[in-house]
């Protein structure tokens, strides 16, 4: 992404915003009509997933643009500003995972899958919400 010549970091904040919500509308539309074992295998897996690829992927992009910028690349600025906000909006739902009964092996409460799916669905239209609202305040004050 580093090497495009025309790359603003806030079309990349809207379209992972838009990401998310599609992420969450299906969470909340398709999920919550499966069955329950279904539900609990997303509501397992899937919100471990988030917390690790939380993390990992604004460090590995990052890293990356470094080593973009290094070998010349354009728009590495670029890639770095949306790594660090996307690190940032991604905080929300580490915070919010954890702080709730959606990672049930690591906290003391206990819901249904049903319950933790919406959590999650929910986790990830707020995510999805707050990427486009950065996006669109980085649109109305950037200079192109």
């Amino acid at each position: 992404m580093s090497f495009f010549s025309n790359l603003q970091f806030y079309k990349l904040l809207n379209l992972a915003g838009v990401m998310f919500d599609l992420l969450g509308v299906l969470l909340l539309s398709y999920v919550i009509l499966a069955k329950e074992a279904v539900q609990s295998v997303i509501a397992d897996h899937i919100s471990r997933y988030v917390v690790i690829f939380s993390g990992s992927i604004p460090a590995s992009m990052f890293i990356a643009s470094l080593v973009a910028s290094i070998c010349g690349a354009i728009s590495a600025n670029g890639v770095r500003v949306f790594s660090a906000i996307y690190a940032l909006i991604s905080m929300l739902p580490i915070y919010l995972i954890f702080s709730s009964p959606i990672l049930e092996p690591v906290s003391d409460k206990r819901y249904e899958a049903s319950v933790r799916v919406k959590y999650l669905g929910a986790i990830f239209i707020l995510m999805g919400l707050v990427f486009q609202i950065v996006a669109a305040a980085a649109d109305l004050w950037s200079d192109k």
